[in-house]
This record gives C-alpha cells, structure tokens and sequence, in this order.
C-alpha cells in the first residue's frame, strides 16, 4: 500500500516516514491531539464523527520524529446513502513542524489509503483554500448531512472512485480493509 503522496503534489521539503499507528500509539496519538487542538476537541464535527466508531475501526496514520508524534491523520470509516467513504480529522501538525510539507504529506498518504480501500469519496470540515489543491470541493449546501453544528461553507469532499458527489446523512459504517493482491 503507497503512503506516499500523491505525485501531482509538490514534493515536501523533508522526507516523511509516514506509518499506520498501532494500539500501541493510542496513548502517544492522544496526547498529542490534546495538545494541538484542546479541550475545543470534543465539540469538533470530526470528533463527533469518530466517537461514533469503534477505535479498532478507525485508520490512523502518524509520523514521527526523536520517539514523538509530530504528525497525524485519522479517517473514520462512512457510508453516504449507500456510498461508501471515508471522513478525514482531525489532521494535526506539530507547531514546530509546520510550513515544512508535513500536511500536504498526511494528507497525500491519507487520500492514497482511501483509494487503495475503493473508498469512492474522502469527507471533511475545514478551509476550502488549503483543501482544494487536494481535490476537495464544496458540494451544495445541505448536500452531506453532519452531527453537530458546522459551517456549510467548510464541509468539503473528494471523489476517489466516484465522480458522484454523496447527499445525504453521513454516518459510520463497519470497515473491513482491503488488503494488497500478491503481483
């Protein structure tokens, strides 16, 4: 499976060991999202997202740096009337890491991991100008359906296997990983 970003992206300007984290992390991952974003957390769409899925179910991708996190993605496993997908957040840089390409690079391993998955579309709620050179766009108002209070105007989404953009309730689905063919 390519971790790797996406190669229409510019190149970071370090290289990143980009892995899936393990149980193991959990503790590490948390903290670290403590950290970076607060107690503000729990009120967040992403969160409310997630804690409707069982750990075990969510896709965690982590970097790190001297035995610290300096760098995390998780997609939670959706399904949009039938479409299967994945919603993305949080997506947390360490503040001493920032503006070095470490986003584009968890972003662009994330994406990957959805399309390896057959996901048709990746999900979130942030700023439409640091998104859309990753292929997300914002549907029509109304289009995806979230818990919790959310800005319209930051709900996004990008199509991987499908060009049909979902509508409807995004709620959370089981996920069974596929996994790589032998060549």
């Amino acid at each position: 499976m390519d971790l790797s970003p996406p190669t229409a992206q510019p190149e970071p300007a370090h290289a990143f060991a980009i892995r899936h984290a393990t149980e193991i992390d959990a503790p590490a991952v948390a903290e670290f999202i403590r950290a970076v974003f607060g107690p503000g957390r729990f009120a967040r769409t992403a969160f409310r997202i997630r804690e409707r899925v069982r750990p075990s179910e969510r896709k965690t991708l982590i970097t790190e740096s001297e035995g610290r996190v300096i760098g995390s993605v998780t997609l939670v496993p959706v399904a949009v009337d039938r479409r299967n997908g994945f919603w993305l957040g949080p997506i947390a840089v360490a503040a001493d890491m920032r503006k070095v390409g470490l986003g584009g690079a968890l972003m662009g391993a994330a994406l990957n991991f959805a399309s390896d998955q057959n996901a048709e579309f990746v999900g979130l709620v942030g700023d439409p100008p640091f998104y859309e050179r990753f292929g997300f766009f914002q549907g029509e108002p109304g289009t995806l359906k979230l818990p919790g209070p959310v800005d319209p105007g930051r709900v996004l989404v990008a199509p991987i296997k499908s060009v049909v953009t979902p509508m409807g309730w995004v709620r959370p689905r089981t996920f069974a990983p596929v996994e790589p063919t032998a060549p």
